[in-house]
């Protein structure tokens, strides 16, 4: 007999480490492959439209993350080359955490795709990307053994029935 509606109010920032490596094809085209950790937070909140009863998560991430990138990059300008990417992002949550709301499974794949600039100058090379990241699988782990002793927990669990990720990554290489 209860309605509950989840929402992430407002994105928090995390940051990232990452390491680069880069196979060139061509003229064109590179394959990269950039492993490293991602670290993030997310508050969520969850409201029962009949009671008006609300509830607060605070969920941490620490990804260990593999993505392999496409590269096509235009013809160098002066001191810049645009370039844009494409490819496919697995990644381990690292975190363990239990007897809450909502249990994250610890494996999830996303699509990328992204767009930067390599920036010649004298002494290195300083690439600024912007990546978007869309997860593939349901990350909400519903079979909640833990839980079956609390179950005001265990509803809001079962009261969700698909949540996927989206990330958007701002990185800077230098090179």
């Amino acid at each position: 007999g209860e309605t509950w509606y989840m929402d992430q109010p407002d994105y928090s920032p995390g940051f990232c480490v990452n390491g680069l490596f880069n196979l060139r094809l061509n003229k064109y085209f590179n394959l990269r492959v950039t492993p490293g950790m991602y670290f993030g937070n997310r508050i969520i909140k969850m409201r029962d439209t009949s009671s008006e009863q609300t509830l607060q998560q605070n969920v941490k991430s620490a990804f260990v993350v593999m993505p392999i990138d496409i590269k096509y990059s235009a013809l160098r300008y002066r001191n810049a080359r645009p370039y844009i990417t494409a490819g496919v992002m697995p990644a381990f949550d690292v975190t363990k955490k239990n007897n809450d709301y909502l249990k994250l499974k610890p494996t999830d794949v996303y699509l990328t795709c992204g767009l930067g600039c390599d920036f010649y100058l004298p002494y290195f090379k300083l690439i600024p990307e912007l990546k978007f990241c869309f997860g593939l699988t349901d990350v909400i782990d519903h079979e909640r053994k833990d839980l079956t002793d609390d179950p005001s927990k265990l509803k809001i669990t079962q009261s969700i029935k698909k949540a996927t990720s989206a990330m958007v990554v701002l990185t800077f290489y230098f090179e």
